[in-house]
Protein backbone atom coordinates (compact mmCIF):
# COMPACT_ATOMS: atom_id res chain seq x y z
CA UNK A 1 0.00 0.00 0.00
CA UNK A 2 1.34 3.39 -0.99
CA UNK A 3 1.36 6.00 1.80
CA UNK A 4 1.04 9.50 0.33
CA UNK A 5 1.74 11.84 3.25
CA UNK A 6 3.63 11.85 6.54
CA UNK A 7 0.21 11.91 8.24
CA UNK A 8 -0.76 8.71 6.37
CA UNK A 9 2.52 7.19 7.52
CA UNK A 10 2.04 8.22 11.15
CA UNK A 11 -1.57 6.96 11.19
CA UNK A 12 -0.58 3.63 9.64
CA UNK A 13 2.29 3.14 12.08
CA UNK A 14 -0.02 4.05 14.96
CA UNK A 15 -2.56 1.44 13.87
CA UNK A 16 0.17 -1.20 13.48
CA UNK A 17 1.55 -0.43 16.94
CA UNK A 18 -1.97 -0.60 18.43
CA UNK A 19 -2.28 -4.11 16.96
CA UNK A 20 1.19 -5.03 18.34
CA UNK A 21 2.72 -5.59 14.91
CA UNK A 22 6.50 -5.67 14.65
CA UNK A 23 7.64 -3.22 11.96
CA UNK A 24 10.69 -3.62 9.72
CA UNK A 25 12.03 -0.88 7.47
CA UNK A 26 14.52 -0.66 4.65
CA UNK A 27 15.20 2.17 2.25
CA UNK A 28 16.86 3.08 -1.01
CA UNK A 29 16.57 4.55 -4.46
CA UNK A 30 15.42 1.37 -6.22
CA UNK A 31 15.60 2.98 -9.66
CA UNK A 32 16.57 -0.25 -11.42
CA UNK A 33 15.11 -3.14 -9.45
CA UNK A 34 17.26 -6.25 -9.32
CA UNK A 35 17.47 -9.47 -7.30
CA UNK A 36 19.56 -7.90 -4.54
CA UNK A 37 16.63 -5.54 -3.87
CA UNK A 38 14.13 -8.40 -3.87
CA UNK A 39 16.33 -10.35 -1.46
CA UNK A 40 16.55 -7.27 0.80
CA UNK A 41 12.74 -7.01 0.88
CA UNK A 42 12.36 -10.74 1.48
CA UNK A 43 14.84 -10.81 4.37
CA UNK A 44 13.37 -7.66 5.93
CA UNK A 45 9.81 -8.99 5.69
CA UNK A 46 10.85 -12.21 7.44
CA UNK A 47 12.04 -10.21 10.47
CA UNK A 48 8.70 -8.55 11.25
CA UNK A 49 4.96 -8.58 10.73
CA UNK A 50 4.97 -5.64 8.30
CA UNK A 51 7.64 -4.15 6.03
CA UNK A 52 7.72 -0.46 5.20
CA UNK A 53 10.01 0.45 2.30
CA UNK A 54 11.20 4.04 2.19
CA UNK A 55 12.07 5.35 -1.26
CA UNK A 56 14.18 8.43 -1.94
CA UNK A 57 12.29 11.20 -3.74
CA UNK A 58 13.55 12.21 -7.19
CA UNK A 59 15.09 15.36 -5.69
CA UNK A 60 16.97 13.42 -3.01
CA UNK A 61 18.25 10.90 -5.57
CA UNK A 62 19.63 13.73 -7.71
CA UNK A 63 21.22 15.25 -4.61
CA UNK A 64 22.79 11.93 -3.55
CA UNK A 65 23.65 10.35 -6.90
CA UNK A 66 23.91 13.18 -9.43
CA UNK A 67 21.83 14.81 -12.16
CA UNK A 68 21.39 11.69 -14.35
CA UNK A 69 19.62 9.74 -11.63
CA UNK A 70 17.08 8.40 -10.92
CA UNK A 71 16.50 6.29 -14.00
CA UNK A 72 12.78 5.90 -13.18
CA UNK A 73 10.79 8.62 -11.45
CA UNK A 74 9.55 8.25 -7.88
CA UNK A 75 6.01 7.35 -8.95
CA UNK A 76 7.17 4.44 -11.10
CA UNK A 77 9.73 3.30 -8.52
CA UNK A 78 7.17 3.34 -5.71
CA UNK A 79 4.58 1.49 -7.81
CA UNK A 80 7.10 -1.22 -8.72
CA UNK A 81 8.20 -1.71 -5.12
CA UNK A 82 4.58 -1.70 -3.93
CA UNK A 83 3.84 -4.59 -6.32
CA UNK A 84 6.39 -6.86 -4.62
CA UNK A 85 4.76 -9.41 -2.34
CA UNK A 86 7.18 -8.91 0.57
CA UNK A 87 6.37 -5.20 0.86
CA UNK A 88 3.49 -4.02 3.06
CA UNK A 89 3.83 -0.24 2.65
CA UNK A 90 5.79 2.20 0.52
CA UNK A 91 6.58 5.79 1.45
CA UNK A 92 8.59 8.37 -0.52
CA UNK A 93 10.83 10.52 1.65
CA UNK A 94 12.55 13.75 0.75
CA UNK A 95 15.98 14.77 1.92
CA UNK A 96 19.38 13.12 1.77
CA UNK A 97 18.59 10.49 4.44
CA UNK A 98 15.50 8.75 5.83
CA UNK A 99 16.38 9.73 9.41
CA UNK A 100 13.43 12.13 9.97
CA UNK A 101 11.08 9.45 8.61
CA UNK A 102 12.63 6.80 10.87
CA UNK A 103 11.87 9.10 13.83
CA UNK A 104 8.18 8.88 12.84
CA UNK A 105 8.17 5.11 12.32
CA UNK A 106 10.48 4.03 15.15
CA UNK A 107 11.00 0.63 13.49
CA UNK A 108 11.64 -2.48 15.52
CA UNK A 109 14.00 -3.71 12.80
CA UNK A 110 15.97 -1.79 10.21
CA UNK A 111 17.56 -3.94 7.50
CA UNK A 112 20.49 -2.30 5.77
CA UNK A 113 21.99 -3.24 2.45
CA UNK A 114 25.27 -5.13 2.12
CA UNK A 115 27.11 -1.94 1.16
CA UNK A 116 26.34 -0.32 4.52
CA UNK A 117 26.04 -3.11 7.09
CA UNK A 118 25.55 -2.51 10.82
CA UNK A 119 27.33 0.85 10.76
CA UNK A 120 24.87 2.55 8.42
CA UNK A 121 23.94 6.20 9.01
CA UNK A 122 20.49 5.13 10.18
CA UNK A 123 21.86 3.10 13.10
CA UNK A 124 21.87 5.83 15.77
CA UNK A 125 18.28 6.88 15.03
CA UNK A 126 16.97 3.32 14.92
CA UNK A 127 18.66 2.37 18.20
CA UNK A 128 17.64 5.64 19.90
CA UNK A 129 14.04 4.69 19.15
CA UNK A 130 14.41 1.16 20.52
CA UNK A 131 15.02 -0.73 17.29
CA UNK A 132 17.88 -2.82 16.02
CA UNK A 133 19.86 -2.73 12.77
CA UNK A 134 20.34 -5.99 10.90
CA UNK A 135 22.51 -6.09 7.79
CA UNK A 136 21.13 -7.96 4.80
CA UNK A 137 22.57 -11.46 4.69
CA UNK A 138 24.66 -12.30 1.67
CA UNK A 139 28.14 -12.14 0.25
CA UNK A 140 27.74 -10.31 -3.04
CA UNK A 141 25.88 -7.12 -3.74
CA UNK A 142 24.52 -6.07 -7.11
CA UNK A 143 25.08 -2.38 -7.73
CA UNK A 144 22.58 -0.31 -9.70
CA UNK A 145 25.47 1.97 -10.64
CA UNK A 146 27.39 -1.00 -12.08
CA UNK A 147 24.31 -2.05 -14.08
CA UNK A 148 24.05 1.45 -15.53
CA UNK A 149 27.77 1.41 -16.38
CA UNK A 150 27.41 -1.95 -18.16
CA UNK A 151 24.47 -0.65 -20.20
CA UNK A 152 26.41 2.48 -21.16
CA UNK A 153 29.43 0.38 -22.12
CA UNK A 154 27.22 -1.83 -24.29
CA UNK A 155 25.11 0.88 -25.91
CA UNK A 156 27.09 4.11 -25.51
CA UNK A 157 26.30 7.23 -23.49
CA UNK A 158 23.81 9.00 -25.75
Amino acid sequence: MFLQTSKDLANTVGALRKDNFKIAVCNGTFDILHMDHIELFKQASEKADRLIVLINSDASVKENKGPKRPILDETNRSRLVDAIKYVSYVYIFDGPTPIPTLDIIKPDIYVSGLDYGKDCIEKETVEKNGGIVIPKIGTKSISTTSIIERVLDAYGDK
